[in-house]
């Protein structure tokens, strides 16, 4: 699950790289890649939420620790580190 997550998270910034540099070559951009794009973000989502279950999952019970970047939490307290 985590290394499809990563996976999943990394492939949509590369199409958006690839879309951006069409545009300022002057070409138009295929629907499909377009479509693909979001599909992709889409798998990104689902990917980060099969792994937070999964996490859930594994830290029944246990007192788990983790630093996440996200910016919203179902369960347990953020501490800002402001």
């Amino acid at each position: 699950m985590v290394i499809g997550a990563v996976v999943s998270a990394l492939i949509p910034p590369m199409i958006l790289a690839r879309i951006v540099d069409t545009l300022t070559a002057g070409k138009s951009v295929g629907f499909s890649v377009i479509l693909f794009y979001f599909v992709m973000l889409a798998l990104t989502g689902i990917m980060e939420a099969a792994e937070l279950t999964g996490l859930k999952r594994v830290a029944e019970n246990r007192t788990v620790i983790s630093i996440s970047h996200r910016t919203s939490a179902e369960l347990g307290r953020i501490i800002n580190l402001n």
